[in-house]
């Protein structure tokens, strides 16, 4: 059996790769008339806004929106019950940032220089560990989801409530909630390609690559904007390499190559080709 190498994934994802696909994804949506929320993954931020289409216009959607909205309602307040602190902390990051700034223009060499930087560092930790506390919203999210499993209100639960998980880095928590939510969110792109690609980072963070893999190939097989197709190969073609199926990760980087040239993603996909070529 061929030992699989450590690769570092760093180098495999371009800095705005997912942020620049979402936006691809969420303009070919938008030409579709569906709204729906854009999908931040590296600050894993989920907001919906997608009950303005056809799925909630019957009066028994209706009543399930009024009642989520109850519930995002509270967890709007739970945010907001740490904005003083974040606030506080926000400052005193900036005041220190100018106070380096100044004594490194007086004196580069000041002993105040190295204390005030470790400062610096500790409170940008504080603000980074600085996370409201949703149990109320979470159980209430997760009781409405649990209650309303065949409703795009009820999915939509479920994808807030694996959002709060995910803060926590509770991804064993969120994965299931996402596998449901994206096998049962039928046609509606929010949920096919959106969250979907939300679920397969969570699998990939896991290592759970081969099961990240058939999450993309399920959406592969159906018809898709040419905007979403070499988004979705180059997923998969990191995949495959992390996966040590270099082979077919080259096939998979190939298309890109070929079939989507003037793609960003295309680029991208020679530099793969890189590692995945590497024995």
């Amino acid at each position: 059996m061929t030992k699989k190498k450590n690769l570092d994934r760093k180098k495999l994802v371009a800095p705005d790769a997912f942020e620049r696909g979402s936006a691809n994804a969420v303009n070919w949506m938008k030409k579709n008339m569906i709204l729906l929320s854009v999908l931040a993954v590296a600050a894993v931020v989920l907001v919906s806004v997608f009950f303005g289409s056809r799925y909630m216009k019957d009066s028994n959607n209706s009543k399930l929106r009024t009642e989520l909205s109850a519930i995002d309602a509270l967890n709007a307040e739970e945010v907001d019950g740490i904005k003083d602190q974040r606030d506080n902390l926000i400052k005193k990051v900036s005041d220190q940032t100018a106070e380096i700034a100044k004594i490194k223009k007086a004196n580069a060499t000041d002993p105040k220089i190295a204390t005030l930087e470790a400062s610096k560092k500790s409170l940008e930790k504080q603000l980074k560990d600085l996370l409201p506390d949703h149990s109320g919203s979470l159980q209430k999210y997760v009781d409405f989801y649990n209650s309303n499993k065949a409703s795009p209100a009820g999915l939509m639960a479920g994808v807030q409530a694996a959002k709060i998980h995910v803060q926590k880095k509770d991804y064993a928590s969120a994965t299931p909630i996402l596998n449901h939510v994206v096998e049962n969110g039928g046609d509606f792109p929010f949920f096919d390609i959106q969250i979907r690609l939300y679920l397969v980072s969570l699998l990939e963070e896991q290592g759970e690559f081969k099961q990240a893999i058939s999450k993309i190939d399920a959406v592969l097989k159906k018809p898709l904007h040419e905007d979403i197709m070499p988004l979705l190969l180059l997923t998969k073609g990191r995949l495959q390499i992390f996966d040590n199926d270099r082979e077919n990760a080259v096939s998979t980087l190939n298309k890109i190559i070929k079939d989507h040239s003037k793609s960003y993603e295309a680029s991208q996909a020679k530099q793969y080709k890189i590692y995945a070529s590497r024995g």
